[in-house]
């Protein structure tokens, strides 16, 4: 692994840490991340606009030892299902709408939406 790669990874292991190691469930594995939840409207509804979640994650592509943390370097895609449960709820299940990996290769930027839509 690069330098590089090498640092962001410590660091964001680091901030895992910190946030009290978060995961998401997402093909029957449980894997880390740094998390952001944020409500948005997003459709007219009756009475008003229906009110969802929307997951903003960070997502390490590797461990302190350089190995992957997916199995296979295989990972979530867009249309897939993932859960969250940050402690309020018993999980959430969010639509993977976004992914962007890091130009380095060390993490991804995952962008969800907690829609019951198709589920």
């Amino acid at each position: 692994m690069s330098l590089l790669r090498t640092t962001i990874t410590s660091d964001l292991i680091q901030i895992e840490s910190d946030l009290g190691n978060p995961t998401f469930t997402w093909n029957s594995g449980s894997y880390p991340f740094i998390p952001s939840v944020s409500d948005f409207t997003r459709e007219l509804d009756t009475g008003g606009y229906k009110y969802e979640k929307m997951l903003t994650a960070t997502i390490r592509k590797y461990n302190a030892d350089g190995s992957s943390v997916f199995s296979g370097s295989i990972y979530p895609s867009p249309q897939q299902k993932i859960i969250y449960t940050d402690g309020n709820d018993g999980g959430l299940a969010y639509r993977i709408e976004t992914i962007k990996h890091s130009p380095e290769g060390a993490y991804m930027h995952l962008i969800a939406a907690s829609s019951t839509k198709g589920f």
